[in-house]
């Protein structure tokens, strides 16, 4: 127990913590910015969102929310892929 303590103590281990917060809160300060501007021109542009996408009978707007969920999801594997590089090149340099 009082291992975790130290380790929870040890100025790498908070150097970490702290990028991996920065690096969380930023990619969720983008998704939900992307959401609300998608949700607000939803509001001011019902016209825009209601024509047709490219041409097909998919609306606008529909078709931007399955461009969201993408990026959402896009966006998770990078996070996933930049921290657990974080975490090794950490490991790497410090042995």
């Amino acid at each position: 127990m009082n291992d975790n303590i130290d380790k929870l103590s040890d100025p790498e281990f908070q150097r970490i913590v702290k990028r991996r917060s920065f690096l969380r809160w930023s990619f969720s300060g983008v998704i939900l910015g992307v959401y609300l501007v998608w949700g607000i021109c939803g509001v001011y542009f019902p016209d825009f969102y209601a024509a047709p996408f490219f041409g097909n009978t998919l609306p606008t707007g529909l078709a931007m929310g399955f461009i969201i969920i993408a990026l959402a999801m896009i966006m998770a594997v990078v996070y996933v892929r930049l921290t657990n590089k974080l975490g090794v090149s950490d490991k790497a340099s410090s042995t």
